[in-house]
């Protein structure tokens, strides 16, 4: 079963939250080409597609991290930045547009290798945000941190420094 909603001048919020699951069935859902900027979504269980393409998203929706049987996500033409990391643990996950957004933490030959680098490229900046936030604000212990990634082979030489700034690091 499958919601179109594409097209409709929808939003720029919109709150679809039941305390029960009101689709239970639901396998699509397609909101692309509204206005929306801010989505609440009590996820259906079987939630394969979903759509929210040529929207105004300056963020992915934090309940898209609940969504363990997404297999596509068209996020694609929205205003998006950054992407979540925890896009990259959504382990159905096979498909996912991004074209046509503002994204600079992540170069473009990853945007464009498939789903299954672009997830790899976003865990692997989970574990150096994970190391950083276990390793305190120290600008040393940070480095460290970064050093350490950067020896380590499963990183395959992926390394995000986003939100942290250069002027602020101390080299000895």
């Amino acid at each position: 079963i499958y919601l179109d909603l594409r097209d409709n001048r929808l939003g720029p919020k919109l709150e679809i939250e039941s305390h029960t699951n009101p689709w239970p069935t639901l396998g699509q859902l397609l909101l692309g080409g509204n206005t929306i900027s801010s989505l609440i979504l009590k996820l259906p269980d079987n939630l394969a597609v979903l759509d929210i393409s040529r929207n105004k998203f300056q963020r992915v929706p934090e309940f898209i991290q609940f969504a363990s049987f997404l297999h596509s996500l068209d996020l694609s033409n929205n205003h998006l930045s950054n992407l979540p990391v925890f896009l990259g643990f959504l382990d159905k996950l096979q498909r996912i547009s991004l074209d046509g957004n503002p994204l600079r933490s992540v170069r473009h030959e990853l945007l464009v290798a498939g789903a299954d680098k672009l997830k790899r490229f976003l865990r692997s900046r989970a574990s150096i945000e994970h190391e950083h936030e276990n390793e305190g604000e120290n600008k040393h212990d940070f480095a460290k941190a970064i050093a350490k990634k950067l020896r380590d082979s499963e990183s395959k030489g992926l390394l995000s420094l986003c939100g942290s700034r250069p002027s602020q690091w101390t080299i000895d």
